[in-house]
């Protein structure tokens, strides 16, 4: 019987969506919530983000909401063990960029008993906090020409300049960045690169030569490459592909 009644409980959960401006009185004095406050790179409110609210033992068994004008959202939340997260879209450069991952400022696990808050701030760039994988900023994937004489990618470095604000719509600053080491999950990759638009230009440190890129295989060489971050590509996420020779 118990077990009925807590498969109920979840069924319910599962065809929840609840916002923050729902006015509706709580009649219920044990009623437990999770909310919190979700704000941008300036700490400004962010309206509309998409709270998920997901059951940490089953499957498609949470609930939704979103923040109300001021950035805030209050859900209510069942017995059992929830995780939080927090996403947004944006456009930029004429291209939508979906579910842009947001940042806890705390362990977003939580017993429902409980209830918690957590705020979220959307980041840029730096590594995302478990159970999320990966940076939120995008990567760049590098290939040498195939009559390059330089291929080690690890001794180039990349210089990005900002052109124009970046999706956050801030200026950005220049960030000079090498290909990850042979033999590591970062080779031949450069991530967590703010997503915005760039001109890149690139020096093989150890014969100090200046190299040419352009976007893979497309295009003619050039010494400074403009080039911005795709949403989607056919093998990766919120990336850009880079090609260098020394011809």
């Amino acid at each position: 019987m118990k077990q009925l009644l807590w498969m109920a409980l979840l069924c319910c959960a599962c065809t929840k969506s609840e916002s923050a401006t729902d006015e509706t009185p709580n009649t219920d004095p044990g009623q437990k919530y999770v909310q919190g406050k979700v704000t941008d790179t300036n700490g400004n409110a962010i309206k509309g983000a998409r709270i998920i609210v997901d059951n940490t033992i089953y499957y498609n068994s949470g609930t939704t909401g979103t923040t109300d004008a001021n950035g805030y959202y209050k859900i209510p939340v069942e017995i059992g063990s929830w995780r939080v997260y927090a996403e947004i879209d944006r456009t930029f450069n004429e291209q939508t960029f979906k579910k842009l991952e947001l940042f806890p400022d705390k362990d977003n696990a939580f017993a429902g008993a409980d209830g918690a808050t957590v705020n979220f701030k959307w980041k840029l760039e730096g590594e995302k906090p478990a159970p999320l994988v990966g940076f939120f900023g995008g990567t760049a994937y590098l290939y040498p020409d195939s009559e390059s004489d330089i291929r080690d990618s690890e001794n180039i470095e990349f210089t990005f300049t900002p052109v124009g604000n970046l999706i956050d719509g801030n200026p950005g600053h220049v960030l000079v960045r090498k290909g990850g080491k042979p033999q590591t999950s970062t080779y031949s990759q450069m991530p967590d690169i703010p997503i915005g638009k760039y001109n890149i230009t690139a020096k093989h440190v150890p014969s100090g030569k200046v190299l040419k890129l352009r976007t893979a295989y497309e295009g003619s060489y050039t010494s400074n490459m403009i080039a911005g971050f795709d949403p989607e590509l056919n093998f990766c996420s919120r990336c850009l592909t880079i090609q260098f020779t020394d011809r």
